[in-house]
């Protein structure tokens, strides 16, 4: 299992590492078989595809404790490619998750996903990522049905070949690797032989800490049958691809938040930005509000804007108070001249 060293301690690993290889030669033999053996095989990756056969799927030995990567077929997920403003790219695997449910057919509750970045627009303005996305349900039956067959599923992939590049687990593993206690084992003499068995007894009990979890996720999750059907034939209908068209039309909620910004003249700033379906309400403050319906009424993402309550001076910032409500245009109306 490897450990992930901060920077400062490059050397310190690096000495480690040797110290590890001249004892593997010189004193690993000492140790008992099954314990050598996971040692020195658990580090090897091993690649099963998607459904499981025994000619091509044979699992190597310890292949319960080895890192295992599983391949889909692509055909059982969903990719998708947006646009986002370059801002989101610092937090983009939480940004997706929030839109989701307009990026793909499933709620951010009831899948696996992941995402990467493709390109950076040359302005820097925007970034375009694709997203794979597939029932948790099926991916749940999937990993059960491995750990059956004695294959411990570390990373789910998508298909064809040796995969597209995603880890459609990544978020269960984020989750896991904040739980897990962080940890580091050092040595320079014969007496570091004392302190890998230690080590390794850690390791054990960890993987066994994880495969607990595993079985107890894949309990609560267990029905495979009549919702991974149902998702799987609603992917191929011309219904599914319909909506799916439609919300990936919507403005995403940043876009709109970007939108407002822009419309704002610099003597204004709003305190309040609810999104409710395609109903967006803003309050804030302004040197003179009144102005502010006819920039709004203008931008290609809104439309309907209209004050909500009576426009009133405040007397603490000398500014306008304003509320305002619009409509999201769903099918991004051309911007006025």
């Amino acid at each position: 299992m490897p450990f992930a060293l901060p920077s400062a301690m490059t050397s310190a690993s690096t000495a480690a590492s040797k110290f590890w290889h001249w004892w593997s030669a010189e004193l690993g033999g000492s140790l008992p078989k099954a314990m050598t053996a996971s040692l020195t095989s658990s580090q090897t990756e091993q690649v099963v595809h998607w459904p499981l056969t025994p000619e091509a799927n044979a699992p190597l030995p310890g292949a319960a404790d080895r890192p295992n990567t599983v391949i889909i077929p692509a055909s059982s997920a969903v990719q998708a490619s947006a646009t986002l403003p370059a801002a989101a790219e610092k937090t983009l695997y939480s940004v997706v998750g929030y839109e989701l449910d307009r990026l793909t057919p499933f709620e951010r509750g009831d899948a696996y996903y992941d995402c990467r970045t493709e390109e950076r627009a040359r302005d820097g303005q925007t970034i375009r990522v694709t997203i794979a996305a597939a029932p948790k349900s099926q991916i749940d039956a999937i990993i059960q049905q491995c750990a059956q067959q004695g294959i411990s599923a570390t990373r789910i992939d998508i298909g064809p070949g040796t995969g597209a590049g995603f880890n459609l687990l990544r978020a269960a593993q984020m989750q896991a690797r904040r739980a897990k206690p962080k940890g580091l084992f050092m040595a320079a003499s014969l007496a570091a032989a004392a302190v890998i068995v230690a080590g390794w007894a850690s390791l054990e009990r960890k993987d066994r800490a994880l495969a607990h979890i595993e079985q107890d996720l894949t309990k609560r999750r267990a029905s495979v049958n009549a919702l991974s059907a149902q998702v799987n034939q609603s992917l191929t209908s011309d219904a599914a691809r319909t909506a799916l068209a439609h919300k990936q039309r919507a403005p995403l909620a940043i876009d709109l938040l970007n939108e407002t910004t822009k419309l704002l003249p610099d003597d204004s700033f709003i305190t309040a930005f609810r999104l409710f379906d395609s109903t967006l309400e803003i309050k804030g403050y302004s040197a003179e509000a009144a102005p502010l319906i006819t920039a709004f009424d203008g931008s290609a993402l809104l439309e309907e804007v209209t004050f909500t309550d009576p426009i009133m001076q405040d007397e603490q910032t000398g500014k306008q108070r304003f509320a305002m409500s619009m409509t999201v245009n769903q099918t991004q109306k051309e911007p006025a001249p």
